[in-house]
């Protein structure tokens, strides 16, 4: 599974509790098999923005958000809110974050949210996957505004065994 293997990535890399630096860590060579299910998110003052978002992501999403912000020009109110928290979540306490569409689905996308720190120890980058398993379907647009409608939820790290 990609998920546990983009954690174990991560994992391998940290020193004790200490997250990963971005420079210790080099996905396309030492991962590149799961680069399609792979976003970076970087944080400028309070705002979010998707720095880099894999093909097999923009394919689901039916449009590539590279360098987008992540605001209300992307997704509803709700899910924004709730992404929002997730985001600030990791990137304040350095620590990952396993979450999970909130679908009426088998089998739901699920991701991981890793942050990645600078040379002064403060978070530089989130290190992301979301990964579809056998979720067969797109991500919910709404079809008058084009927002994405993505009910998400956290999950205990527990659950990536």
């Amino acid at each position: 599974m990609h998920l546990k293997e983009l954690y174990d990535y991560w994992q391998s890399h940290t020193a004790g509790d200490v997250p990963p630096r971005r420079q210790d860590v080099d996905p396309p060579i030492q991962i590149p098999h799961i680069l399609p299910w792979v976003f970076l998110v970087d944080r400028e003052g309070r705002e979010f923005r998707l720095r880099l978002v894999g093909s097999e992501i923009v394919a689901r999403a039916g449009k590539d958000n590279t360098g987008r912000k992540v605001d209300a020009t992307l997704m509803d109110e709700q899910s924004l809110a709730s992404w929002i928290t997730l985001l600030s979540s990791a990137w304040d306490a350095q620590e990952p974050v396993l979450y999970s569409f909130d679908l009426k689905a088998l089998e739901p996308p699920r991701g991981l949210l890793l942050p990645l720190l600078d040379d002064d120890g403060q978070t530089k980058v989130l290190l992301c996957g979301l990964f579809f398993q056998r979720y067969r379907g797109f991500i919910r647009r709404d079809e008058t505004t084009g927002l994405f409608e993505v009910p998400i939820k956290s999950l205990p790290l527990e659950e990536l065994n």
